[in-house]
């Protein structure tokens, strides 16, 4: 799982998600423009979550199908790229002609200048909803086929564009946010090109179909994890949005900023290493070698632990200086230091995130959507109620620490059902604290 072309690969994407971060910040600092950009991002983070519902457990379905038939599974990628191309069609009119709702509903308290910002941006944006789900496909069949490599660089093209595009407007002294969007839209395209190009290399030559015994309940399962997951993701966005769009002009921004240089930092601990665990827990699931799961979550989490850990220490004390190197006069030391400290509420339950990833791992290989429904509602009930409660005493801190509140009853509860998953009887006695014997006896069936 770690090895030194990942780590080479990683690197590469740190890097250019650094440089994306910090030319923005060249280009558009804390402004009404960056705000709504960002803002922008979050709201079609939240709708690709919707759109992969049709297609969230195709890695899990290809393994099993692979075990009994080569051609049976090459069989199920066309009828699953087929579907996923059609419902990006229908999606993305469907969100063209509910941009205002959206709004509403992601930014409602976002005022009259931001608002027609947001609108424009988000109307270029849905373009690119056409291929999301596609990419999501190619990229977890080649990670099927154990290459982790090329999907890696694959997805960096649309943040490779968005660098060239911001490096456009530094030369020409121009800050056109409506041109960073189409940069995005032009970067997912390569994606979508280079990522049908390597799967054809791979004998994965692509084939219309939309008929395969395996449709049919690939489709209700990918529906009914997605929703499980949903319910932490998606809902997550609409409240932390609308957080920050009723605070004062520039705190998106200061959120936004600080979640990417958190993420550049996941990046660099986790790169495609994620990927690779993923692919290897899904193997080992379809071959019932619990035995190896477990020595594989023992390998992997220490490591990536204590990683994260240093890094994110280390990220924190550079962050000032590093943004007054950057931000020129587009950031102030007042700037630098909200930043740096929702940077490190933001670590603090990504931390618990990481901890809790293998697990979920092994509970998605398993296909048991109803524990993912179960504990991520509890998770977007506990971060609502936790951010609300938060919101006048801490401000724009409510999100990272209602978050980190709702991810600890999450870690437990999905620690606990992959134990049980797994058979380790020593963990048998937490399980039923935790859930009630009845209600993890149901998830599990």
């Amino acid at each position: 799982m770690f090895k030194l072309k990942y780590n080479a690969i990683a690197l590469y994407q740190v890097l250019i998600g650094l440089l994306s971060s910090v030319m923005m910040v060249r280009v558009f600092g804390v402004s009404e423009q960056a705000d709504a950009y960002l803002i922008a991002c979050s709201i079609i983070a939240s709708l690709q979550l919707i759109q992969i519902m049709f297609v969230e457990q195709f890695m899990f379905f290809y393994n099993d199908l692979k075990v009994q038939s080569c051609e049976n599974a090459r069989n199920f990628y066309n009828a699953a790229i087929s579907i996923s191309l059609l419902t990006g069609v229908l999606f993305c009119i469907v969100f063209f002609l509910s941009t205002t709702p959206l709004i509403k509903l992601f930014a409602f308290g976002i005022d009259g200048e931001r608002f027609l910002l947001l609108k424009n941006i988000l109307q270029i944006l849905f373009v690119g909803t056409v291929l999301d789900s596609a990419n999501v496909i190619n990229q977890r069949l080649l990670n099927a086929e154990m290459s982790f490599s090329s999907p890696a660089i694959i997805n960096s093209f649309q943040t490779l564009f968005t660098v060239l595009l911001l490096g456009y407007l530094l030369m020409t002294n121009t800050s056109s946010i409506q041109l960073l969007a189409w940069s995005r839209i032009i970067g997912s395209a390569v994606t979508c090109l280079a990522g049908f190009l390597f799967v054809r290399r791979m004998g994965f030559p692509f084939r219309f179909s939309l008929r395969h015994p395996a449709l049919k309940p690939f489709m209700k399962n990918s529906i009914a994890m997605r929703f499980g997951h949903n319910l932490h993701n998606f809902l997550f966005n609409p409240i932390t949005s609308n957080i920050l769009s009723n605070l004062p002009s520039g705190y998106a921004s200061y959120f936004y900023y600080a979640q990417r240089i958190q993420q550049i930092v996941g990046n660099v601990v986790v790169g495609p290493g994620y990927a690779v665990y993923q692919s290897r827990i899904s193997a080992l699931w379809s071959q019932e070698n619990f035995t190896e799961i477990k020595r594989t979550i023992r390998k992997y989490l220490p490591v990536i632990t204590l990683a994260f850990i240093g890094a994110s220490l280390v990220m924190y004390y550079i962050i000032p200086p590093a943004l007054h190197l950057v931000g020129s006069n587009r950031l102030s030391a007042h700037d630098a230091a909200y930043i740096q400290l929702i940077f490190l509420a933001l670590s603090l339950w990504q931390l618990v995130v990481l901890v809790e990833s293998p697990f979920v791992a092994v509970g998605v290989a398993s296909k048991k959507s109803g524990i993912f429904i179960i504990t991520n509602a509890m998770f977007i009930a506990t971060y609502f109620v936790a951010s609300l409660c938060l919101a006048k005493p801490a401000g724009v801190y409510c999100i990272p620490f209602g978050a980190a509140i709702g991810q600890i009853i999450n870690m437990l509860f999905y620690t606990s059902f992959c134990m049980a998953l797994l058979k380790i009887d020593r963990f048998s006695r937490i399980t039923n604290i935790l859930t009630g014997n009845c209600l993890f006896r149901k998830a599990l069936e």
